[in-house]
């Protein structure tokens, strides 16, 4: 078989795009297990600050989102183009707000737009990023966030944060 078609296809398609939730939940959240898990452990990342194996993108990953007090991937339309059942060229649009921690006055929020440019291979039956290359298409400092601590518009609005300590990490309990 060189090609998948119908519910493969679908069900190839979907999966792939879920790794991709993985891959943003896990950055803006810190955590190494759900973002290690959108990758195949001898995957490459270039990531444009740092290029390498994606095994020592995580820890450095985690580790650099610890200087930002919000970090934001969105994701939107994923062009899939199959080579085979068990790869597949994608490239996927991200939008991505990073607000860092205030250590150094005039620290200005980021808003970055862009896409990944992934092969994702299939390996017992599981669809996982085996390379990676990061374009940026936008950048901008925007200035910093107002106090989260002070109402806008009337209220003060619940903030995500990383790790476990983030709202959704407590969905259904």
């Amino acid at each position: 078989m060189n090609k998948l078609d119908g519910l493969e296809l679908l069900l190839a398609e979907r999966d792939i795009r879920t790794s991709m939730g993985r891959y943003c939940r896990g950055v803006d959240r810190a955590d190494a297990e759900i973002l290690a898990s959108a990758y195949w452990p001898d995957a490459f990342d270039d990531h444009v600050a740092w290029q390498g194996k994606a095994s020592d993108l995580v820890p450095w990953l985690v580790g650099a989102m610890h200087g930002f007090n919000v970090s934001f991937h969105m994701i939107g339309q994923s062009n899939i183009v199959f080579r085979s059942p068990t790869e597949a060229e994608v490239e996927t649009y991200f939008i991505n707000y990073l607000s860092p921690k205030r250590a150094a006055q005039g620290s200005s929020d980021i808003f970055q737009c862009g896409r990944y440019l992934d092969l994702f291979t299939r390996r017992d039956r599981e669809w996982r990023i085996a390379h990676r290359n990061v374009v940026t298409d936008a950048m901008r400092d925007i200035g910093p966030a107002p106090d989260p601590t002070k109402p806008l518009s009337g209220a003060v609005w619940p903030r995500g944060s990383l790790g476990p300590d983030d709202p959704s990490y407590r969905i259904g309990s």
